[in-house]
């Protein structure tokens, strides 16, 4: 880690509380040029450590596993509203000696014919890790940032997508906003330039369908290559089909492609799904078979994964069905632990990082293989 980074911020040493945001670089510029960074809300790695939410945010530094609150205000004792890990919410984006952070306010103006009229003012804020300055780097209106539904960072350029809150007035012209349902934008903030892109809609043929009214959402899966992988996510009706009551949902693909600034629908990457950096995993209905896909190299196994997986070092982990794979030899293994709960996030010099409810672990491989459950 960044050695000016680590200087100004003060230590609190405790065990982990809980995850938040995910974020894999690539490349070795300490600037973040040429180097991509994905980050969502459940784990955000940064180097060598991972920030996460626990109001105020933390990093927990991967050699010493101490947790760190993310602030550098001198004296700052991190119980009220003006500690920085308290401002910087729940997905902060930590580069180039700065936390970046998303703020939006939004409420109903009145107008001069008695009508009212609803708004989204946005924010992309920073603070220096040096100085604890805070700085606004560009607003924008009408609508609001989805930073919990992944984000990118590429050539010093932050992808994300934004949504419109569906407003929606009731007959005495009271406003409820969605971040459900609505239209979602996919947008950039350059970091340089402090220049604002809204690229446009992402998908607007759900709209035909009651059910996308409220449950539609643009997800930012990670990257492949030079292409953003986005999953448009939707009912077509509020019809249960399933035991627990939950409607038959539609996802849809679709790709940006960061050289030509486009965004396209695509077939490529199959829904059910996971991207690692240049590695993606889905599962192939028609052929009955988990396929990887690794920085070019296709490889296909005789797996049935969930929905819910993760994929270091040769090891696939599928958390629906509490099991891991080792696909050296393809011995399959089944956790000690309760299915919930726990979440590979990381792989740091040969060891598995993961989050078990409030804690984070560092499990070497003789750790993993210790905590699978044999069979009786």
């Amino acid at each position: 880690m960044n050695t000016k980074l680590l200087i100004p911020i003060s230590i609190t040493v405790t065990l982990l509380l809980c995850s938040s945001c995910k974020e894999h670089n690539e490349g070795t510029d300490s600037n973040n040029k040429n180097k991509k960074v994905f980050v969502d809300l459940y784990s955000n790695t940064y180097d060598n450590g991972r920030i996460y939410s626990s109001d105020p945010a933390r990093f927990i530094d991967y050699e010493t596993m101490e947790s760190t609150v993310l602030c550098s205000k001198p004296n700052c004792t991190h119980t009220n509203s003006e500690c920085i890990g308290r401002i910087v919410g729940d997905c902060p984006l930590m580069t180039e000696d700065y936390i970046y952070y998303f703020t939006f306010v939004d409420g109903v103006k009145e107008l001069k014919d008695g009508k009212r009229e609803p708004y989204i003012n946005s924010k992309l804020n920073r603070i220096s890790l040096e100085t604890s300055e805070k700085e606004e780097v560009v607003a924008f209106d009408g609508i609001a940032p989805a930073e919990f539904n992944g984000m990118v960072l590429s050539d010093n350029r932050l992808y994300f997508t934004c949504d419109d809150l569906n407003p929606t007035a009731d007959d005495y012209g009271n406003y409820c906003f969605n971040n459900a349902g609505g239209t979602h934008y996919f947008c950039c903030v350059d970091l340089d330039t402090s220049e604002f892109i809204n690229y446009g809609s992402i998908y607007d043929d759900d709209k035909q369908y009651p059910g996308s009214d409220n449950t539609s959402n643009g997800l930012i899966l990670g990257y492949y290559d030079n292409n953003i992988l986005v999953d448009y996510h939707f009912a077509k009706t509020l019809e249960p089909w399933d035991k627990y009551g939950f409607p038959e949902f539609t996802d849809i693909m679709f790709e940006f492609d960061i050289d030509t600034n486009s965004l396209k629908q695509t077939d490529m990457y199959p829904i059910r799904n996971i991207v690692y950096k240049n590695a993606y995993v889905y599962y192939d209905m028609e052929k009955g078979r988990t396929v990887i896909v690794d920085h070019g190299q296709v490889r296909e196994f005789d797996i049935d994964i969930g929905h819910f997986v993760s994929y270091f070092n040769n090891k696939l982990f599928d958390y629906d069905n509490n099991k891991w794979y080792d696909l050296s030899d393809m011995s399959e293994h089944k956790w000690i632990w309760d299915q919930e709960g726990y979440e590979v996030i990381d792989y740091y010099k040969d060891s598995y990082i993961v989050i078990l409810g409030n804690t984070t672990l560092k499990l070497s491989e003789d750790d993993l293989f210790a905590l699978d459950l044999k069979e009786e």
